[in-house]
C-alpha cells in the first residue's frame, strides 16, 4: 500500500486528503468538492459537498469503502449539477450558506453564481423557525430545563435569521449584526435577545423562563412570516 492509500485509509485523514482522493479517482466526474460547517443543526458536524456532472452512483462506489467518509461528524452531500439547479427552490437556505461559506478543495463553488429567489428563502426560513417553535414546546412539556434547550436551539435559529436578514447573500452577516437587526425590529425583546445571544455564544450564565423563551421564538416566527 503506497503512502497516499495508507493516509486515505486512516481513521481521520485531513479533508484535503479526502478531496485529493476523489480528484484522483474521479477525474472526469467531479465539478466541486467543498466543505462547510453545519449551520442549521449540530455545529460539530461538517458538510462534505460533492457535485458531479454525471450519475452520482459512481461517486458513491468510490467513497463507500473509505471509513473516513462514514465518520459520524462528516455529512456527505452528493449532488449532480442538474440537481443543484433544480433544487434552488427547495434548499435556498442551505445553498445560500454553501455559496457564502464553503471552502472549495476541488473545482469551483457552483453555488456562488446561483440566483436565490427571496420568496423561496423566506419560506424555508419560516419552515425552520416554525419547526423550531413546535419542537421547543414539545421539549418544554417533556423537560422543564430551558437553558440546555436554548443552547441547542438558539444557534440554529440565529443561523437561519442571519441568512434571511443579509442584504447580500454573497456576504452573510455576522451573529452580532443579526442581533442588532433583531433588536431594531423587536425592541420590546432587546434585553432578552441580547442576554440569550451573549450567554449562548460567550458561555455565560443567564436566567430565562420557559414561557419567555417560547414567546420570543413565537415572535420571531411572526416576524419572518410578515417579511
Amino acid at each position: 500500500m503506497d503512502w497516499f492509500k495508507f493516509n486515505i485509509f486512516r481513521r481521520h485523514p485531513p479533508i484535503k486528503t479526502l478531496a485529493a482522493y476523489l480528484e484522483l479517482n474521479l477525474p472526469d466526474c467531479l465539478v466541486m468538492v467543498g466543505t462547510c460547517p453545519e449551520r442549521l443543526g449540530n455545529p460539530d458536524f461538517i458538510h462534505l459537498i460533492v457535485v458531479v456532472n454525471r450519475d452520482p452512483e459512481t461517486v458513491i462506489k468510490a467513497m463507500a469503502p473509505i471509513p473516513a467518509f462514514r465518520h459520524r461528524r462528516l455529512l456527505v452531500k452528493v449532488m449532480t449539477v442538474t440537481e443543484v439547479v433544480r433544487s434552488l427552490d427547495v434548499f435556498p437556505l442551505e445553498f445560500s450558506v454553501y455559496a457564502a461559506e464553503a471552502t472549495v478543495w476541488v473545482g469551483n463553488n457552483v453555488f456562488a453564481p446561483l440566483k436565490i429567489e427571496p420568496a423561496h428563502l423566506r419560506r424555508e426560513c419560516e419552515f425552520y423557525l416554525r419547526s423550531a417553535s413546535i419542537k421547543i414546546r414539545e421539549q418544554l412539556i417533556v423537560s422543564k430545563k430551558v437553558i440546555p434547550l436554548v443552547h441547542h436551539s438558539w444557534p440554529q435559529i440565529m443561523s437561519v435569521l442571519r441568512v434571511l436578514l443579509s442584504p447580500n447573500l454573497a456576504d452573510i452577516i455576522s451573529i452580532q449584526q443579526t442581533t442588532a437587526l433583531l433588536e431594531d425590529e423587536l425592541p420590546e425583546y432587546n434585553t432578552l435577545i441580547r442576554s440569550i445571544t451573549h450567554g449562548v455564544y460567550h458561555h455565560r450564565a443567564f436566567q430565562l423562563s420557559s414561557t419567555d423563551y417560547a414567546e420570543l421564538v413565537g415572535q420571531l416566527v411572526s416576524f419572518v412570516d410578515t417579511r
